[in-house]
């Protein structure tokens, strides 16, 4: 006999009648779990769970009690706005603070479609006017459970759950795609940089030009001549990020100094170990005139002896491989410094041209990476209209 569900067209449904809080705690001192998951392994509007820490690797307070199981719902009740919701394919332990989610009433709504209705902009605009707090707001799973919503007949949720597997499948072929071009361009960056036998020590300048930045003082902050200059902030592993460029006061004197133009490399010259020697090639990728600051190192190739595209690979093979960090002093912040930069020994081959050739072929695959990046954006955006149109 069919359910009512089933003959209906849609049907008024609150979150708290299709789903659960689950509330099951482990005794810390005899912890079976090797796993647990923080806030910071579930990534904004991503279902998958694609990192988490290891009981005997950290400390981990004691606020992480709340046992969760495979197939479990995952959701972050701070900061909801974030919409952090995965679906967990492990057993483990999370902190009370992430509710334990699992479906209830399978016969009104269809478990899997859960974590979907959950990254709805309609849920996620209830859970956020239902939020308690100003610096860190929280929800209240009773509040959650108000939250009322429209979803078709049994059979029409099944059609969705299709649907938004497909759209998954779609982010997921991109992302991958992403990950196995930067695996060759990895591999291809130490072939073409790994020293080889005939080839010749340089310092690197020799090669180039090596120039620290412009030194950040209330003095410049003015606005008599407001420039756009870059920091640490805006390199982060070759992609410039614009989303916060910042200005100062440079004189046109200080400016010719100071400047940067297409062809230069930028090197991070202080800031986080894993960050010393990151390194962005320039491309004019904001219009007018830019400097940058002195945490930040720029690199002038002497194209007489190197192309711009090389030395900027060099450089990044160089960062890759350790190198930066190797030679970097300092405790929390690390410094390479213009003077030690200047005097890294390289090692080249006599004729560069095939040195160039992998260089190009380098940019090639940077650019490929650069429409796989839109492409995954893209394939996002298409998910969460399907998700706000459909279930929203």
């Amino acid at each position: 006999m069919k359910s009512k569900q089933a003959s209906v067209e849609c049907i008024k449904v609150r979150f708290g009648d299709v789903a659960r809080q689950r509330k099951k705690n482990v005794d810390r001192e005899n912890n079976p779990f090797e796993k647990y998951v923080e806030g910071g392994h579930i990534a904004s509007e991503d279902l998958r769970v694609k990192c988490f820490g290891v009981f005997s690797e950290a400390y981990v307070g004691p606020a992480f009690h709340r046992i969760f199981e495979r197939g479990d719902i995952l959701y972050g009740s701070r900061r909801t706005y974030l919409k952090k919701v995965a679906v967990a394919d492990f057993d483990g332990i999370t902190a009370n603070t992430t509710f334990v989610v699992e479906a209830k009433n399978a016969d009104l709504f269809c478990g899997e479609l859960l974590p979907y209705l959950m990254l709805s902009e309609g849920f996620t605009n209830h859970s956020v006017l239902n939020s308690k707090g100003s610096t860190n707001p929280y929800v209240n799973w009773s509040d959650l459970e108000k939250y009322t919503f429209t979803v078709p007949n049994t059979k029409k949720q099944k059609n969705l759950l299709n649907i938004f597997k497909l759209s998954d499948q779609n982010v997921y072929a991109a992302e991958a795609a992403k990950v196995s071009c930067q695996e060759l361009q990895m591999a291809l960056i130490y072939e073409a940089f790994t020293k080889k036998e005939g080839w010749i020590d340089y310092r690197l300048s020799d090669l180039c030009e090596v120039k620290g930045g412009r030194q950040r003082s209330p003095k410049y902050e003015a606005g008599l001549n407001p420039i756009r200059y870059l920091r640490p902030a805006n390199i982060k592993k070759g992609i410039f990020r614009d989303d916060d460029v910042k200005e100062m006061d440079f004189s046109l004197e200080e400016l010719a100094v100071y400047s940067l133009v297409h062809g230069d490399t930028l090197l991070v010259e202080g800031g986080e170990e894993s960050d010393v020697g990151d390194s962005l090639f320039w491309r004019n990728q904001i219009e007018g005139p830019v400097a940058f600051q002195n945490t930040l190192l720029r690199l002038r190739a002497d194209e007489k002896k190197i192309s711009s595209s090389s030395l900027y690979w060099l450089m990044v093979y160089m960062h890759r491989s350790g190198h930066f960090r190797s030679i970097a002093a300092g405790t929390k912040i690390k410094h390479i410094g213009s003077k030690k930069t200047s005097g890294i020994i390289v090692s080249l081959p006599k004729n560069l041209e095939s040195i160039d050739k992998k260089a190009m072929l380098l940019s090639e695959i940077d650019l490929h990476i650069a429409s796989l990046d839109k492409k995954i954006d893209q394939a996002k955006n298409m998910r969460k209209l399907l998700i706000n149109k459909l279930l929203g």
